[in-house]
C-alpha cells in the first residue's frame, strides 16, 4: 500500500479574534486567528479547519501533532 505524502506545519493560533483568518507572515510562519475561545479544544478544531481550507484540503487531512494546550501548534497534513 502506498502512503500519502505528509507535511508538517507549525502555526501560531490566536483565539477570540473577530474573524477566522490564515496569514502567512514575512518570515514564512503561519498565524491562524480564530473566533473560538480556547475552551474544550474549540480553538484548535477551528484552527485545523482553517488550515485545511487555506491549503484546499478536506478537514480530515489535518491532524494535531503537538501543542494541545499551547498557542503554538504543530499539525500533520496528509495530501
Amino acid at each position: 500500500m502506498l502512503h500519502a505524502a505528509m507535511d508538517t506545519f507549525t502555526v501560531r493560533v490566536v483565539p477570540r479574534s473577530g474573524r477566522t483568518t490564515v496569514r502567512e507572515e514575512a518570515d514564512g510562519t503561519l498565524t491562524i486567528r480564530v473566533r473560538a475561545a480556547p475552551v474544550d479544544d474549540a480553538a484548535t478544531r477551528e484552527a485545523a479547519k482553517a488550515l485545511a481550507a487555506h491549503l484546499g484540503l478536506p478537514a480530515s487531512a489535518v491532524r494535531l501533532r503537538t501543542g494541545h494546550r499551547s498557542r503554538t501548534k504543530v499539525f500533520d497534513v496528509t495530501r
